[in-house]
């Protein structure tokens, strides 16, 4: 395995946490090395075992379930807001009591293979997001910016829905006191905030690219005005990682229904107890 181990830069209004994801990911064996060795109603069951949490044979494979825990970790005593760009009523697959608003501003980056760091977009418009990370489809009739307040219950859901093309997951997290003021400064159109604005009314801002075309990485970047210590954090994602990895060694190749059984139980156990 590679171990998680994010890299620290300290400015002076803030502190930045960097994880650049290697191309094979954080996980030295995937569920996807084994054949699965199954049929009919076996194997259906276990793909939708598999994409129920999130795992995906694409480029990201099972580095969802790490993403999933470093969100997990920031999540207590804070209002989450999840920024995405979409359709309104994508929040509802998460939910259907969620009501997103329409977001004028998000706070992007791009990762790309070679480059030792991320470059910071900034905060940026659905337009100008579209035109720096040089997107082809620019049509923002049925999609723009949009903020939606979400519980751990819908953050897991969104994880676990991802998509293996390139994208920005943006999350803010930020105390219950503080978030009208953030959700006025995700939406006011006349007025494009600063980031060290924004991170004077929130605990941390997260954005992670998910790299799927060719050259693009995924990346993960957690902005705070407060010091971070993320060595707990990395403990628990470490110390998943392994247990996940011996999980595989004990059940690949899949070619047994108890595996799969055996598989989804030590899966939720890892993961979801985690922390």
């Amino acid at each position: 395995m590679n171990k998680v181990q994010f890299i620290e830069k300290a400015f002076a209004d803030r502190f930045e946490y960097h994880l650049p994801v290697p191309f094979n990911g954080f996980l030295s064996k995937s569920v996807f090395d084994g054949k699965f060795d199954l049929e009919g109603p076996a194997l259906e069951a276990f793909n939708h075992c598999l994409s129920e949490q999130g795992v995906s044979s694409f480029a990201s494979r099972e580095n969802s379930l790490l993403y999933y825990l470093i969100l997990k970790e920031l999540f207590p005593g804070n209002t989450c807001y999840l920024i995405y760009f979409d359709s309104e009523h994508a929040a509802l697959t998460l939910s259907p009591t969620l009501q997103a608003r329409k977001c004028e501003w998000r706070y992007s980056i791009e990762y790309i293979e070679g480059n030792e760091l991320c470059t910071l977009l900034g905060f940026q418009n659905p337009a100008g997001f579209l035109e720096a990370v040089n997107y082809s489809n620019r049509d923002l009739t049925d999609r723009y910016f949009y903020i939606v307040e979400i519980n751990q219950t819908d953050l897991a859901r969104y994880v676990k829905l991802y998509s293996s093309d390139v994208t920005n997951w943006s999350f803010a997290f930020c105390p219950v006191e503080s978030k009208e003021t953030v959700l006025q400064l995700f939406t006011d159109p006349a007025h494009k905030p600063s980031l060290p604005q924004l991170l004077a009314h929130i605990n941390s801002l997260v954005n992670i690219q998910i790299g799927g075309d060719s050259g693009y990485l995924d990346y993960v970047l957690i902005q705070s005005k407060h010091h971070i210590d993320m060595a707990p954090m990395e403990q628990t994602i470490n110390t998943c990682v392994a247990l996940y990895e011996t999980l595989l060694d004990e059940v690949n190749p899949i070619d047994e229904d108890w595996k799969v059984d055996f598989y989804k139980e030590r899966l939720n156990g890892i993961f979801n107890d985690a922390g």
